[in-house]
């Protein structure tokens, strides 16, 4: 198992961002299951992770693959009172961070709520001005 998976599954199971985001590297890529192109840069990925941390409740891992660079992690969590599940796929580039990172969620009804909670939420985002 890559050593930063354990040190990613405590940090987003204490939904600790500023851990989360220690892992990852600057130019993080972040590939969301409501959008086709990826978010780009610590900045926006700072945002939508403190943010995720408050919209996803009772968020937990049930089961972790790891190999090489890249590492699947599937976890349960309610969104908006349905019951969803999900999958977090990293890859870690030379130094051992996150470099790109994609996330999937289901069943439908769950991803709806998540794509309306967030994206009222990503409305407000100024990109830390």
């Amino acid at each position: 198992m890559h050593p930063s998976v354990a040190a990613y599954r405590t940090a987003a199971e204490a939904k600790d961002a500023d851990a989360i985001l220690a892992l990852m590297a600057d130019n993080i890529r972040m590939h969301s299951p409501t959008k086709l192109k990826p978010f780009e840069g610590k900045d926006i990925v700072r945002f939508l992770f403190g943010q995720l941390l408050q919209v996803l409740e009772d968020f937990a891992f049930v089961r972790v693959e790891s190999g090489g660079a890249n590492a699947t992690l599937y976890f349960t969590c309610i969104i908006a009172g349905k019951q969803a599940e999900g999958i977090d796929s990293l890859h870690f580039d030379d130094a051992g961070l996150i470099d790109d990172f994609r996330v999937m969620i289901r069943p439908l009804t769950a991803l709806q709520a998540l794509n309306a909670e967030m994206g009222a939420r990503l409305a407000s985002y100024s990109g830390g001005a």
